[in-house]
């Protein structure tokens, strides 16, 4: 299996975290969601990260949202 995603895609992982975004061989690259189990995920503490991504990681202007608001 060739995992060299490029352009937009979608990917789900078997513990239940999904990316939603764009790829760059095979990397996050770009505008994107991380959501985990139906939540957007980043971290244990946050619900939500829309955002940018550079090499696989959290990069640029990005947006947060916690659990509590």
């Amino acid at each position: 299996m060739n995992e060299n995603f490029h352009g937009y895609g979608e990917y789900y992982w078997y513990n239940g975290k999904v990316y939603k975004g764009n790829w760059v061989n095979g990397k996050m690259e770009g505008q994107g969601t991380l959501s985990y189990d139906g939540k957007e995920y980043v971290g244990i503490t946050s619900d939500r990260y829309l955002g940018e991504f550079k090499n696989d990681k959290k990069d640029g202007f990005g947006e947060l949202k916690f659990p509590n608001g």
